[in-house]
């Protein structure tokens, strides 16, 4: 993160994929909106077969907004559903040695935010067939991790909600 160049930055898994019009439409909405985060859906991929899906229908949110659509399961917590301004991490960082450190980074990066863009698409192919994914993996460590940060993500936007006097009973 720290080398790279640009002023956003996105995720990409190994063994996923985004759309073919991902770039170009990020790029426009980035030039359109200057927001910090820009996020959207993802479709599942089995064996080479997807489908894309979504009206690109633009919803704008302030973090407090965004961050109860996360406490809802509106909008998924993997990292890789968005796009990022890369300043962001300069003070917020991946914890190692972690699973699921997406969970426990993702609530930090949007309270850093000022404003966030959703785009009603699916741009992010998830590779679902993939037997050796992180989310086929189940041991003790792997459980506690995401039970962990689950915790931590929920703990943290209450008591951000808590710090700006927002009710939040999800």
């Amino acid at each position: 993160i720290h080398i790279a160049q640009g002023e956003y930055i996105a995720f990409l898994d190994s063994d996923d994929m985004f759309a073919k019009s991902f770039i170009d439409d990020i790029l426009q909405n980035i030039n359109l909106y200057h927001a910090d985060i820009f996020s959207f859906g993802f479709c599942p991929e089995y064996n080479g077969n997807y489908k894309c899906r979504g009206a690109k229908k633009i919803s704008l949110y302030r973090k407090h907004g965004y961050l109860e659509k996360l406490i809802d399961n509106t909008f998924s917590c993997q990292i890789c559903f968005r796009v990022y301004r890369r300043g962001l991490f300069n003070e917020c960082l991946f914890p190692v040695n972690c699973y699921y450190e997406d969970i426990r980074t993702l609530w930090k990066l949007v309270v850093l935010s000022e404003q966030i863009v959703h785009i009603d698409y699916s741009y992010y192919i998830y590779n679902l067939s993939n037997q050796n994914s992180i989310t086929k993996l189940v041991n003790v460590k792997s459980m506690k991790d995401m039970k962990d940060s689950v915790d931590i993500m929920i703990n943290g936007i209450m008591e951000e909600f808590q710090k700006n006097d927002i009710l939040a009973e999800k």
